[in-house]
């Protein structure tokens, strides 16, 4: 539970600090913050989300490989 608290706070704050550059970066330039550069911001970041659960599943499933290429063993039924 600590680490998923952890993991959603890098997360906001990684989030909180692009979106804040991105302001800070049109600023500069004179040019206009747009609600689509705001929407398309929350996209990619909620994506990275869909990619870091890709690379846990590709990670977990590369280290259960070897469990899963043992063979079965073969209970006998008991004989009353």
């Amino acid at each position: 539970m600590i680490t998923m608290i952890t993991l959603i706070l890098i997360w906001a704050a990684g989030f909180l600090l692009g979106r804040w550059m991105l302001k800070a970066e049109h600023l500069a330039n004179n040019e206009e913050y747009t609600n689509g550069e705001i929407a398309v911001s929350c996209l990619l970041s909620c994506l990275s989300w869909l990619i870091v659960l890709i690379m846990l599943v590709k990670a977990w499933a590369s280290s259960v490989s070897s469990y899963w290429k043992k063979p079965a063993n073969n209970v006998k039924p008991k004989v009353d």
